[in-house]
This record gives C-alpha cells, sequence and structure tokens, in this order.
C-alpha cells in the first residue's frame, strides 16, 4: 500500500492497520522475553489468592534480591498454582514458585518433581519473604579470600618421581604449612602453583616449618620448579 492509498483510508480503517501493528509490536516484546526466559539462570514466579497480594508479594521479593545474582521474573497473578505454571517456568537452571493463600492444582505437583521446579505454599507474607531471601544467599557465587602463610626460597631441586617434585628450602618469612598450596614465582613473576605432598626436616615429618628453617618438601606441581624460586605458601576460604 502506498502513502497516496493511506489518505484515502476510511478512519476505521485506519484504526485496523494500527491495531495490527500494535499486535505485531507486542509479539516482537513477546519473543524477546522468551529468549532472555530461556536463558534464565534464576526465575522466580508468585502465585496469590488475589490480584492486591501478588502485587505486594512481587514487591518485596524484588527488593531483597542481592545485586550478586540476577533474576528473572516470570508471569504469575492470582489463582492456583498450574501445571502450565511449572512448564513455563522449567526453562530457568534454578526455578520457584511461590505461592501465597492459594493451592496447587493436581498434577502440577508431579511436574515439578520432573521439571526439579521447587513449589513453596505461604499463609505468611514475610515468612515467604524470608525464605526467598534464604534461597536466594544459596545462589550467591562464593568469594574466595586468599591468607598468605609465608615464602620459602628453594635452594635445591632433585629430580622428580611418580611420588612427587623433591626440593630442599628455605623460609624467607613466615611460615610453610604442610596442608598449605603455593604460588611459584620467578623473577618475580608467577609459573604456576602447586601443594605439599610431605614436610620434612631434619628428615623427620613436619607439620610446619617456621622463618629461617631449612627442609625437604615433596610437592605436586604441573610446572617445573628451579633453583632460586619463591615459593609463596596461602590458605584459600570462602568469605
Amino acid at each position: 500500500m502506498t502513502i497516496k492509498h493511506l489518505f484515502t483510508l476510511t478512519p476505521q480503517e485506519l484504526d485496523v492497520i494500527q491495531q495490527v501493528n500494535e499486535k505485531l509490536q507486542r509479539a516482537e516484546v513477546a519473543d524477546i522475553q522468551r529468549e532472555k526466559i530461556v536463558s534464565s539462570e534464576i526465575g522466580v514466579m508468585i502465585k496469590a489468592d488475589t490480584l492486591g497480594s501478588y502485587e505486594a508479594l512481587l514487591g518485596e521479593i524484588q527488593k531483597v534480591v542481592p545485586p550478586e545474582i540476577s533474576v528473572s521474573f516470570f508471569a504469575g497473578g492470582a489463582g492456583e498454582v498450574t501445571e502450565v505454571d511449572i512448564k513455563n517456568i522449567s526453562s530457568a537452571k534454578h526455578a520457584f514458585i511461590v505461592g501465597f493463600h492459594t493451592k496447587v492444582k493436581k498434577g502440577a505437583l508431579d511436574l515439578a518433581v520432573r521439571f526439579n521446579v521447587e513449589v513453596r505454599m505461604f499463609d505468611i507474607i514475610y515468612e515467604a519473604i524470608d525464605w526467598v531471601k534464604a534461597e536466594f544467599q544459596k545462589l550467591v557465587p562464593k568469594k574466595i579470600v586468599r591468607e598468605e602463610l609465608g615464602k620459602l626460597l628453594v635452594l635445591k631441586t632433585f629430580g622428580s618421581s611418580s611420588a612427587g617434585r623433591l626440593i630442599g628450602g628455605r623460609v624467607r618469612e613466615g611460615r610453610v604449612v604442610s596442608d598449605a598450596r603455593f604460588e611459584i614465582m620467578r623473577q618475580g613473576e608467577s609459573v604456576g602453583q602447586g601443594s605439599i605432598a610431605s614436610l620434612q626436616k631434619n628428615r623427620i615429618p613436619v607439620r610446619e616449618l617456621s622463618s629461617g628453617e631449612e627442609g625437604g618438601l615433596l610437592v605436586h606441581a604441573p610446572k617445573s620448579i628451579e633453583e632460586r624460586d619463591i615459593l609463596v605458601f596461602f590458605y584459600e576460604r570462602e568469605a
């Protein structure tokens, strides 16, 4: 249809064209939303007895989403939890349906187990919020904190075997502990990491060496260790 023809259309015909355009735009938005849902890691759906309860609970749960994670809120609303709800949210890796003053329809629970969707019903709004908040916290990526213990100067290397690599060294600062990991530093650059299989002092197994002490270490390390390397020993723990 040309621009010239548009000016000859009646108001009713123009309304029809406008409605068609709006439907096409809504369809495009829906397609984009579906694409986002497919790639969702964490999905939440709220079902409640009334629309007012649904909106209130949805608003409160959105407030407790930790900044470290991204949550997709699937379309819920007023009514019981149905099999369609389960199927809609099952695309999320971690899927939660929170019901408030409502029920789960027959067959939906079995489908939830099949699709690994967590469904919880609540009668008190703050209990629902607390439960969701706790589930969110479980999904927050753990931060790993490194605690440096000490540094050892490699004085001698004695070759390697299937049991590990044998080296001798002196603790320059701090301490060396038998269950710690280490970073291999060569000329100020990290060249790899490793762990201790056995720690000895005067050929006697010990748990640790202190600053100034010398000892022998049987270590596991994918990279070779050379004389004059510095081994930086550390623990890693979740913050």
